[in-house]
């Protein structure tokens, strides 16, 4: 499917794309890989944002705070970084071992 879209997509004119924004649909970005040799990806903030939620029910509202204030910032170096109190004011354990912790705390 993802194929076909991107064939369409440059049977139709598209062309010069640098970077692809979207979710992390494990064919999408595979056949990204393939068939656009030097196109960035990058995941939605809305759908990182979900999975993000979907982790934290007890401090949801805190988590999501958080995630807010870093994206609202007008650039990098302005947003919260990990070890600053507004970033670590969660449990200072990390409930997932290496092995089991989920892709999107990579």
């Amino acid at each position: 499917m993802a194929v076909r879209v991107l064939r369409t997509l440059r049977e139709r004119g598209l062309s010069g794309v640098r970077l692809v924004i979207s979710d992390q649909h494990a064919g999408l970005v595979a056949t990204l890989g393939r068939q656009s040799q030097g196109v960035a990806h990058q995941r939605c903030r809305v759908h990182f944002a979900r999975d993000l939620l979907a982790l934290v029910p007890k401090s949801k509202d805190m988590v999501a705070s958080v995630f807010r204030t870093a994206f609202s910032q007008p650039d990098a170096a302005a947003a919260p970084k990990p070890g600053t109190r507004s970033v670590t004011n969660t449990p200072p354990r990390d409930p997932w071992p290496t092995s089991t912790r989920p892709p999107i705390l990579e």
